[in-house]
C-alpha cells in the first residue's frame, strides 16, 4: 500500500511538473510542403525602379515620387520580403517601409504586413487574377498622425515581366471620405 501511495505521488509530481512522457504529436515535425499558390510571387522578385504620383484629396497637393524596392523570400520561400524607400523631394514626404507577403491556406488569399518610418502599422489581403496579371489588394491600417483608421484599394497589373503598373486609393474606414490617391509604375532593374 505505501509502495502504491509512493509510486502515485510520484507521477502526480512528474506530470505536475511537466516531466511526464510526451503524448502524442510532441516529437518534431517537418514543414508542410509549400503551398503553389506562393509561385505566383515569384514574378515580384528582384530590385526595382518606382515613379508614381501622389494626390492628397484634401489639399489637392500633388507629390511626384520615386523610390527603390527590393524583394527577396525569406524562411524557404514562405514569406516574399520587401524593403522599400521612395518618396517626393522634400524630407517628410520621403518614407522607408518593410512589406512581409505570403499565402494564408485556411483563408484562401495572400496576406499582407507593412511597416512604415511614419509609424505606420498595415496588414491587407490580397488576391490574384492569373488570366490577366492582376493582383487585387485591400489595406486596413491605422493614421499614425491622426489615429484615424483608413482602408485603401490597390490594383497591381503585370503589363509585362518587368513592369507593374500599380494604382492605390485610400479612404477614412467608413469610406466616406477618399485621403490619397496614387497611381504609378514599378520596373525591374536589369
Amino acid at each position: 500500500m505505501v509502495i502504491r501511495s509512493v509510486s502515485c505521488i510520484a507521477l502526480i509530481g512528474l506530470l505536475v511538473t511537466g516531466c511526464a512522457a510526451p503524448q502524442g504529436g510532441a516529437q518534431a515535425k517537418s514543414p508542410p510542403p509549400r503551398a503553389p499558390e506562393l509561385d505566383a510571387l515569384d514574378a515580384w522578385l528582384g530590385e526595382w525602379d518606382v515613379t508614381g504620383q501622389v494626390r492628397e484629396v484634401a489639399t489637392g497637393r500633388m507629390i511626384e515620387s520615386k523610390g527603390h524596392e527590393s524583394i527577396r523570400w525569406s524562411c524557404d520561400k514562405q514569406f516574399l520580403v520587401e524593403e522599400s524607400n521612395w518618396g517626393g523631394d522634400k524630407p517628410g514626404d520621403k518614407e522607408s517601409a518593410l512589406a512581409v507577403r505570403t499565402w494564408d491556406p485556411h483563408a484562401k488569399v495572400y496576406r499582407s504586413w507593412y511597416f512604415s518610418s511614419h509609424g505606420t502599422v498595415g496588414h491587407s489581403r490580397m488576391t490574384y487574377d492569373a488570366a490577366s496579371k492582376t493582383w487585387h489588394v485591400q489595406t486596413k491600417n491605422v493614421d499614425p498622425e491622426t489615429c484615424e483608421r483608413v482602408r485603401g484599394e490597390m490594383t497591381i497589373k503585370q503589363t509585362d515581366a518587368n513592369t507593374m503598373d500599380w494604382t492605390f486609393d485610400e479612404w477614412n474606414d467608413w469610406k466616406t471620405k477618399k485621403r490619397v490617391e496614387m497611381k504609378g509604375v514599378s520596373r525591374r532593374k536589369g
